[in-house]
């Protein structure tokens, strides 16, 4: 089945990177890059056939320390387990296609981190708890 086509919900070619962040009972979202304009669209996941509802689009800016906001994106991944301290409820991680630094020399590619919490909350009514863990899938049948 089909999910978007391009041009709805604001998602602009090319789509080069999909995701799931897995939530208990089969549920989660689904998150997709939009290259076109350096955005991220977020569907809800549902089991059972039921029609993935489309939540909100963001994206990733300039943050306050000079670290560069995230451009092109070829692939993103999510998880809800934790990693360290750092990321207590996971962490969406992002291939950022161009490095805007201030230093005209720092122009390669590089992985930006965000914390899984920081997304959900800018995202509004979204969890950032769960407590599947895919390493240790269920059969769902």
């Amino acid at each position: 089945d089909l999910l978007i086509e391009e041009g709805d919900y604001n998602i602009v070619e090319d789509i080069e990177g999909m995701t799931i962040y897995y939530k208990d009972n089969g549920e989660g979202y689904l998150m997709i890059s939009s290259q076109g304009n350096y955005s991220f669209g977020v569907f809800n996941r549902t089991p059972n056939g039921v029609t993935n509802e489309y939540v909100s689009t963001f994206i990733i800016a300039d943050d306050m320390n000079g670290i560069d906001g995230v451009q092109e994106t070829d692939s993103l991944d999510v998880t809800n387990c934790p990693i360290g301290t750092q990321f207590p409820h996971g962490a969406l991680i992002v291939q950022d296609g161009m490095d805007t630094t201030p230093d005209p020399d720092d122009t390669e590619t590089n992985f930006k981190w965000v914390k899984w919490e920081d997304v959900a909350t800018g995202l509004g009514d979204v969890s950032f708890e769960s407590n599947y863990d895919p390493r240790n899938p269920i059969d769902r049948r």
